[in-house]
């Protein structure tokens, strides 16, 4: 849909240095006081060429009506809003796969150091049971001092470890 309403070729290739000649216009005139008169004059000439754009698409719709009624246009308009809510849970499942990564790397290599393999992966199973998808439990979880980790001797102790975090979380939630 915004591809439909350009400019004219040539309109799009001066647009173009003009743009970034505004652009370090604009942060030279941002920058002291002395530059207000020229800034306040830059930003109303700016706002004039907004303006303009605005009106040229406006106008372009009213005359090729046709192109805005039409499955497609309803698609280009809905596609990115329907890939935005997409792409939320996406990111917040990578961000909490990273999360368990860290971990687990962090258990194997202590566990493996420590000598007690079997251990390290009843403490993995136990985390993921306790944290699921809650971020901010394998957060709380990851913000532990590692080395306390090396004293737990038994699946008691990893019981022990789990329940003195819930306990943790609720207070800080």
């Amino acid at each position: 849909m915004v591809a439909s309403f350009v400019f004219p070729l040539i309109i799009e290739i001066l647009l173009i240095p003009l743009a970034v000649f505004f652009g370090i216009i604009s942060s030279i005139v941002e920058e002291g006081k002395k530059y207000e008169l020229v800034r306040n004059h830059f930003n109303n000439f700016v706002s004039f060429l907004g303006l303009l754009n605005i009106v040229f698409i406006i106008y372009s719709a009213i005359k090729d009506y046709n192109k805005l009624i039409g499955i497609s246009s309803v698609m280009s308009f809905l596609l990115p809003i329907i890939l935005m809510f997409l792409y939320f849970p996406f990111s917040y499942l990578f961000i909490l796969y990273t999360e368990y990564e860290l971990v687990f790397v962090r258990i194997n290599v202590l566990f493996k150091n420590i000598k007690k393999v079997e251990l390290g992966k009843y403490l993995k199973k136990e985390i993921f049971k306790f944290c699921l998808l809650n971020y901010d439990r394998l957060n709380a979880i990851s913000k532990n001092k590692y080395y306390y980790w090396s004293s737990i001797e038994n699946k008691n102790q990893v019981s022990e470890f789990l329940y003195q975090n819930k306990m943790k979380i609720k207070k800080e939630y």
